[in-house]
């Protein structure tokens, strides 16, 4: 749950380099522990019921955090209709989805299991948080030092956009697909 800290230390430090750096790699670290768990615990057959429903709601969490701090800093500006769609509709369905996990977990009978369509959401929205990051890393690598201010900096940053875009909209495919798959 160390998402939201991240991101209240991303609003008070403000956008240089150094700040914006750290954001991305505590963002890394957090990411790679997430998936370190759930790979101990699979590996180590210590897997629980609680941890099947609470690591589902932690990554969530932690994608929202960021998710919502864009929106708040106007990365992602209302005026691109398209994203902002993209985020109600990943929005509706994560919510959907928790409630449904926790209506589940309340029986005992049924077994919580991770769905596919739901860890690839959460991969694709963990490389759009990334590449976001990053493309904010470099602009404020190169405001800080104008010299390199030129094309192979405007074309990674437009690369980073791209990844990220198009990973935003695979990941409302799959969280799409997954809800389609549940409620069939």
């Amino acid at each position: 749950l160390g998402g939201p800290i991240v991101v209240l230390f991303f609003f008070t430090e403000g956008e240089d380099y150094a700040a914006v750096r750290a954001v991305l790699i505590l963002f890394c670290v957090l990411a790679a522990t997430d998936w370190l768990d759930g790979w101990t615990a699979r590996r180590h057959k210590t897997e629980t019921r609680l941890g099947a429903f609470l690591d589902p709601l932690a990554d969530k969490v932690l994608v929202w955090s960021f998710l919502g701090a864009f929106l708040a800093t106007g990365f992602f500006p209302i005026v691109w209709r398209a994203e902002f769609v993209a985020f109600v509709i990943l929005g509706f369905l994560d919510i959907n989805t928790t409630f449904t996990r926790f209506a589940r977990y309340s029986d005992a009978e049924h077994r919580l299991r991770a769905d596919f369509f739901g860890k690839c959401k959460t991969a694709l929205l963990y490389i759009v948080i990334f590449c976001v990051l990053s493309f904010l890393t470099l602009q404020a690598f190169v405001a800080e030092h104008p010299s390199l201010n030129g094309e192979a900096g405007f074309s990674a940053a437009m690369v980073l956009l791209v990844i990220a875009l198009g990973s935003l909209f695979l990941a409302l495919l799959a969280s799409v697909m997954g809800f389609v798959r549940r409620t069939l």
